[in-house]
C-alpha cells in the first residue's frame, strides 16, 4: 500500500467529531484511488490512526457513491478504485420530469469497460447507479425494452 501522511493517533482523536468524520472520509478516499491493485481494512488500520468500524464504514460509503467496488476473498475483502472515465466528455446526461437527472459514461477498471449509469442530485450528490458490461449492454438494453412494453 502506498504510504500517506497521515495525522498521529494523537492528534486525529484531539479532533472535534465532525472534523475527524471529514478527515478520516477523505484520507480512506485517497487511499483507496492511490491503490489500483486493491486494499484491505488491516492495510488502511495499520497505517493510519483510525479504527476498524471507521475504516469499514468509509470504505462502504466509497462502494455505495460508486467510487469504490469490493471482492471478497475468502473472508477478506479488499476494496479498489472504480476505475476511471474512458471518455469523460462523451458522458451522456439526461433530465427526466424537470427533476431528475442520469448520466452514463463509459468506465474502465480492472475487470473491463462497462456502461455506468447512475442518478445524479443536487451538488453532484449520487441517488443510486449500476455498471453493466459494454458488451452486454445490447442484451440489457433489450431487457428495458421488454420491461417497458410490459407496463
Amino acid at each position: 500500500m502506498e504510504t500517506i501522511n497521515t495525522l498521529s493517533k494523537q492528534k486525529y482523536l484531539g479532533l472535534p467529531p465532525l472534523e475527524q468524520e471529514r478527515y478520516a472520509g477523505n484520507v480512506i478516499k485517497s487511499i483507496l484511488h492511490l491503490t489500483q491493485y486493491g486494499v484491505t481494512v488491516s492495510d488502511i488500520t495499520t497505517n493510519t490512526p483510525f479504527t476498524r468500524p471507521t475504516v469499514i464504514k468509509h470504505l462502504e460509503r466509497l462502494i455505495s457513491c460508486r467510487e469504490g467496488y469490493k471482492i471478497k476473498r475468502g473472508n477478506v475483502s479488499v476494496y479498489y478504485p472504480n476505475g476511471k472515465s474512458v471518455y469523460p466528455e462523451k458522458q451522456i446526461r439526461i433530465e427526466i420530469g424537470g427533476k431528475r437527472l442520469f448520466k452514463a459514461t463509459l468506465l474502465e477498471n480492472n475487470y473491463g469497460n462497462f456502461i455506468f449509469i447512475e442518478e445524479e442530485g443536487g451538488e453532484g450528490i449520487t441517488g443510486g447507479g449500476f455498471m453493466v458490461k459494454r458488451e452486454e449492454f445490447p442484451l440489457f438494453k433489450e431487457l428495458v425494452d421488454r420491461i417497458s412494453k410490459q407496463v
